[in-house]
């Protein structure tokens, strides 16, 4: 799926909230299960399970570990520390660790491409470049973390 470059900034406000509330709306009215249900669904389903398969990451604990104590145990992208990542989950609050986020989609799945984001911020890039996602134009971006970013791709 080819993405302009400003494809989040050139969507209104109005029309993310309308998809959003559709999408809900489906999944509560049992639309979305009748989907899944579907050829055109399963096929969807197999193809993103096929994909998520495909991006597994090949990064020792260690590895890991040394990466997010780089970026000060906190989502590249806003910010938030890791001891305040919680999830929704079975309607209770859960902490979970910070995402495996692979900065470059098309790039390898080790440690020179990863960096730790929150389930929010891994889940609004999506697919999309670095630039076209993290600029000035993103509410959460900082200058500082961006440089800091760049310097955790390029050091070796």
């Amino acid at each position: 799926m080819e993405l302009n470059e400003n494809y989040n900034n050139n969507r209104p406000e109005k029309d993310i909230l309308i998809n959003r509330l559709s999408s809900k709306n489906r999944r509560e009215n049992g639309k979305y299960k009748e989907w899944l249900k579907s050829e055109y669904g399963m096929l969807s389903v197999v193809k993103s399970q096929e994909k998520r398969k495909a991006k597994k990451h090949v990064i020792s604990k260690n590895e890991w570990l040394a990466c997010k104590d780089y970026l000060v145990n906190s989502c590249v992208y806003c910010g938030l520390h890791i001891s305040e990542h919680f999830i929704i989950y079975t309607g209770e609050f859960k902490w979970t660790d910070l995402h495996k986020e692979q900065v470059d989609d098309h790039g390898a799945n080790d440690l020179r491409y990863c960096v730790p984001s929150c389930k929010e911020c891994n889940s609004q890039k999506w697919e999309f470049e670095l630039s076209q996602w993290y600029n000035v134009n993103n509410p959460v971006f900082t200058t500082k973390r961006y440089e800091k970013i760049l310097r955790w791709l390029t050091s070796e």
